[in-house]
């Protein structure tokens, strides 16, 4: 008689767990952690740092930064993660950065992300209240991505804004041993995703051209604790505020937070007032003493005589008494005739 549980083997379990289709499935913990949030405070609270220390905006003119948005879809702007304006002291004049942050992306015609990077940037591309390309930058704030989206995209991007107009900046791009493969794909991507985001229309190559000279690819590695983008940050704080460098870092960090949920924007005047005065704190730089105590006392001073003639001989610096070129120098300088000058110089010896 054959046994009922044939399957059953010596030292085998009698019932074997079946998986759990509702049990949670690991994930990759930097985005299940909120990752992409904090790196996306972190590079707006770097930009307000550079505001608060009189920096420059990466991509745009050295300008001082007036005010950031952030969440900037609520003010019109498509692309919304932040929008820096800086204002030109002696003009006026007024210049944004739309800035679009993603941790990782791919530039490629299928990556999404990257699709939704473009839609956003060419609707504010063709609205000049959003918009001017002559004063105006958009960026991709990245972290870490691949070294041939990093190499490639941004050579094209150099190309188009160091180039007179588009059919040279084509054409190089084109070219078999000035360019490469690798190169001409990441330009066929801007293409085929610019043609998507204006409804399924190919873009001439113009407009191609002049939106490529506005698209910068930024670079920060504010998802690491010890990145060197934080130390220059931190850097650039201690210049305001020697100890504390960190703790400032960390409560602007915060308050940050509050601006971006909601869709706040960020000014001298908006942030409070304990930060304000940490930077404004500056070094007061000392003279050593012994630069700072006059080398000549004011006794010696006094007995000096002739002290306009003196000081005027000191202005020639080193001279020759007999080089005849010196003596005429000394003599304008002076008023007075060479010998005269010298007799007066040894009354002071």
């Amino acid at each position: 008689m054959a046994k009922k549980n044939l399957s059953k083997r010596k030292g085998q379990s009698k019932s074997v767990p079946r998986k759990n289709n509702l049990a949670k499935e690991l994930s990759n913990p930097y985005s299940s952690g909120g990752g992409g949030v904090n790196f996306e405070t972190r590079v707006q609270t770097s930009f307000v740092v550079l505001m608060l220390t009189g920096g420059c905006v990466p991509s745009l003119a050295t300008d001082p930064i007036t005010k950031i948005k952030l969440q900037a879809k609520a003010n019109g702007y498509n692309t919304d993660d932040f929008v820096v304006f800086t204002k030109n002291t002696q003009t006026g004049s007024v210049s944004r950065l739309l800035a679009q942050v993603k941790h990782t992306i791919t530039i490629s015609e299928s990556d999404t992300t990257f699709a939704e990077v473009i839609h956003q940037a060419w609707s504010d591309f063709r609205d000049p209240k959003k918009f001017l390309p002559k004063k105006d930058n958009f960026a991709l704030v990245t972290g870490p991505i691949s070294a041939k989206d990093i190499d490639n995209t941004r050579t094209i991007l150099e190309w188009a804004r160091h180039t007179e107009d588009a059919s040279e900046f084509i054409r190089n791009v084109e070219l078999a041993y000035f360019s490469n493969v690798a190169k001409r794909q990441k330009l066929k991507a801007f293409r085929k995703q610019l043609k998507r985001a204006n409804k399924g229309v190919e873009i001439e190559d113009g407009e191609l051209h002049e939106f490529l000279k506005c698209f910068h690819l930024l670079g920060f590695d504010l998802d690491v604790k010890a990145g060197v983008s934080l130390a220059l940050l931190h850097s650039l704080i201690s210049q305001c505020a020697e100890d504390n460098a960190n703790s400032i870092w960390s409560q602007l960090l915060y308050e940050i937070q509050s601006f971006n949920q909601n869709a706040g924007t960020i000014s001298r005047d908006s942030i409070s007032m304990p930060l304000v005065e940490a930077f404004a704190r500056k070094k007061v730089a000392v003279i050593p003493d012994e630069f700072s105590k006059p080398r000549v006392d004011e006794k010696t001073l006094k007995e000096i005589k002739n002290p306009h003639v003196v000081a005027s001989a000191g202005l020639a610096g080193k001279w020759d008494e007999k080089n005849p070129n010196d003596q005429a120098i000394l003599e304008m300088l002076t008023g007075q005739k060479f010998q005269d000058l010298i007799q007066k110089m040894r009354e002071n010896l």
